[in-house]
């Protein structure tokens, strides 16, 4: 006769209790720390990747085109005059880019800017331009 598994009452539970008393402390033991070890295991991995994404390092990317770098996009009218008399002749708009691999990410690249290299002295004069709508905007908006 055929039992029917649904119907019966067996307390899942309670199996389990049991079945894992089946084995003995020291195994328990070392199956707790092995579940320990891979729930810990897969929380770093989740990290790396997550500070991967977060850092937006591409070395990886990089790794798997064997260092070849990326097409140059741009964002122009090709019929556009500047176009027309400088991108069009300009071969390095034309080609690939790559940055240096052990700087693969651009927080890793601002990083070593500000902190390591040491970026040109500029020094500049703020100049001030008053336009027609300037003039109007003080004159009109004044409270």
């Amino acid at each position: 006769m055929e039992e029917d598994y649904r119907a019966s009452s067996y307390d899942y539970d309670e199996l389990f209790v049991k079945s894992l008393s089946l084995f003995s402390i020291s195994q328990n033991n070392l199956l707790l720390l092995l579940l320990l070890l891979f729930v810990v295991l897969l929380l770093f991995l989740a990290f790396l990747v997550f500070f991967y994404n977060f850092l937006e390092i591409h070395f990886l990317a990089d790794l798997l085109t064997a260092f070849r770098g990326n097409p140059v996009s741009l964002t122009y009218n090709p019929s556009s005059q500047l176009y027309k008399s400088v991108a069009s002749k300009c071969r390095i708009l034309h080609g690939r880019f790559l940055p240096t691999p052990w700087l693969s990410s651009p927080h890793l690249q601002t990083a070593f800017l500000s902190l390591v290299a040491k970026s040109p002295h500029v020094t500049y004069k703020r100049l001030f331009f008053l336009s027609f709508f300037s003039l109007a905007f003080v004159f009109f908006c004044r409270p």
